[in-house]
């Protein structure tokens, strides 16, 4: 399996273990120990790296689509030419100073050791990749740990209300049911950990009715949708319902008012979201939803890794939260 070079984690990883290999051999064998050796031999391996990662990251769909021994002399080949064409680049460059000659037989010791160093950080990347999924599902069970805790605290809000409707309007307490056996229905549905963009405004208004009921007039919101298609684009599940309630529980102004402001935009390559609130009047600890933001800042790291942004931004009397995420296609449950 070709590794996700694209990454900036894996990136800088390939650039600092190609410094360390060059450091080394530098170390062991240039007996004068030049500087101007070192800086060389340290841009020849970078620029061989890195050239060898880009064409591994375009082409990495198109090889793990054949056979793995075709695949193999793929990459192979791959890292040939590109160490090839540099060695050429650094000939030109260097005009056959400081060794830099036209050699058949150096330029076959060069791609030896560039094709045996390179099956070694190929391994150690595929033991990464061992180790990022035991991370990542250690972290979903962390996930489903916290969710368990928020799922509790929610249902106890809006069985209350519930419990309010069925006395003074029992047309909309039996409405109110159907809202919340749609979000729990949604929460418990384990296939996927994502959806459409629509599903999740969908939830995230009826949340919105359920906790409006309770509210009343004291709650408003500003929805402002910057998305064409909002069925075309794939989200994680459930990531705009616990940002609301954080914002209504930790918003409430000294009247009782809340107004929240959500903003949802496309760009080229993200999906970028903003909700603002006011801060709440009453500075004393809420006993509700204080795990949210955690619980999302994690859920987007084990999905997005570090292709994603998460922040929280604090005035004296404003609450921001901005979230950016890559965009994803959502066609008949498969991304594309």
């Amino acid at each position: 399996m070709i590794p996700q070079l694209c990454r900036n984690s894996n990136l800088l990883i390939l650039v600092l273990l190609t410094q360390i290999v060059v450091s080394v051999v530098w170390l062991c064998f240039d007996v004068e120990l030049s500087v101007y050796a070192l800086g060389t031999w340290s841009l020849f391996a970078q620029w061989s790296a890195l050239s060898s990662a880009f064409l591994l990251c375009v082409l990495r769909h198109q090889i793990q689509q054949v056979p793995p021994i075709l695949a193999m002399i793929m990459v192979v080949v791959i890292i040939c030419v590109s160490v090839m064409f540099i060695d050429l680049v650094f000939v030109y460059l260097l005009r056959y100073d400081n060794g830099w000659v036209p050699s058949g037989a150096r330029l076959i010791r060069v791609v030896g050791a560039a094709l045996l160093i390179s099956a070694l950080t190929l391994r150690f990347f595929a033991l990464l990749d061992v180790l990022d999924k035991r991370s990542k599902a250690e972290a979903e069970s962390r996930i489903l740990a916290l969710q368990s805790r928020i799922q509790p605290h929610f249902l106890f809000n809006c069985l209350n209300t519930i419990s309010e409707l069925t006395v003074l309007d029992p047309a909309k307490a039996e409405k109110a049911i159907g809202s919340l056996s749609m979000l729990f229905r949604a929460g418990l549905e384990n296939q996927r950990n994502r959806h459409s963009m629509e599903r999740e405004l969908v939830l995230a208004k009826r949340y919105i009715e359920l906790e409006k009921w309770r509210l009343g007039k004291r709650l408003t919101i500003e929805w402002q949708i910057g998305i064409d298609d909002t069925q075309g684009w794939e989200v994680p599940k459930l990531i705009v319902q616990p940002l609301l309630e954080n914002a209504i529980v930790h918003g409430m102004q000294l009247d009782g008012t809340i107004h929240i402001t959500v903003d949802i935009r496309e760009t080229r390559n993200h999906l970028s979201f903003r909700f603002e609130n006011a801060k709440g009047g009453n500075n004393s600890p809420s006993t509700g939803h204080g795990i949210a933001l955690d619980n999302i800042r994690e859920r987007l790291l084990v999905l997005y890794d570090d292709q994603h942004t998460f922040q929280v931004k604090k005035s004296d009397n404003l609450f921001v939260v901005l979230m950016r995420i890559p965009k994803q296609r959502y066609i008949s449950g498969a991304v594309k």
